[in-house]
């Protein structure tokens, strides 16, 4: 049923769009035709996936690295690296880990504090390790081992908090990930009693114009997934108690 429900937040705009050619075709269901062509429209074209995403991106603001006071480690979360282009091209595939990591290898060249790199999200059919990508820029950048704890077991953002909570709980961390992905694991430190500093990068919203329509409708059909996605999980943890 998860996998199910996670499919359906993951392609409903191209489930609204086969449905609608479908009942166009057959001409039935006029009012559902309509229905389905407006949401089509107001997700293409209007500043809808714009505010759902800035509705959870303006929840923590930017950090500065200039001002970062009093953390013992850094924590950057994954972002769906693809550890098989990256092998096969041996380039390195970031994905939306890219300014993630960036930004918290800013922060250790300037701090010289140890970083956690946990694999969670990039944990997938590729590769089980999902830490593989990170290590390799971290090698790359000549950023020592022993200056990397490797979280290679998290499968998700709450193990995660888990692998904190059991190794390094008296520790205040710098969590360092997306804006988006930034209010969950806020909620996930407080339900696990971990001392934090949240450090948000990869804004996505249109903080400047809200409300701006956008006629590119790759850019905001993406945007559009990206923010129900974000927050269905949201909601998921809520409902399940995990946060």
């Amino acid at each position: 049923m998860l996998i199910l429900f996670k499919f359906i937040i993951e392609h409903l705009f191209t489930i609204f769009l086969i449905i609608f050619i479908l009942l166009f075709f057959i001409k039935k269901y006029k009012k559902i035709q309509i229905f389905l062509l407006i949401s089509i429209i107001i997700i293409s074209i209007s500043p809808l996936p714009n505010l759902i995403v800035y509705s959870i991106e303006r929840l923590n603001i930017p950090g500065d690295i200039n001002k970062i006071q009093n953390f013992d480690k850094i924590v950057i979360l994954s972002g769906f690296e693809s550890i098989k282009k990256t092998k096969k091209f041996n380039h390195l595939y970031l994905g939306g880990t890219n300014n993630r990591i960036i930004e918290g290898s800013r922060v250790y060249i300037k701090y010289q504090k140890k970083l956690i790199f946990s694999g969670s999200s990039a944990v997938n059919k590729e590769n089980n390790d999902g830490t593989y990508v990170a290590k390799k820029f971290f090698d790359s950048f000549n950023i020592k081992n022993k200056s990397v704890i490797l979280d290679k077991n998290a499968k998700n953002t709450e193990d995660t908090f888990l692998f904190l909570k059991e190794n390094f709980k008296n520790e205040k961390h710098l969590i360092v990930t997306s804006a988006m992905h930034m209010q969950r694991c806020k909620l996930l430190a407080i339900k696990n009693g971990i001392d934090y500093i949240l450090h948000p990068v990869d804004f996505r919203a249109n903080h400047e114009n809200i409300f701006k329509f956008n006629f590119n409708s790759a850019h905001n059909i993406n945007l559009f997934r990206y923010g129900l996605r974000e927050i269905s999980a949201l909601l998921f943890y809520k409902v399940s108690g995990k946060i």
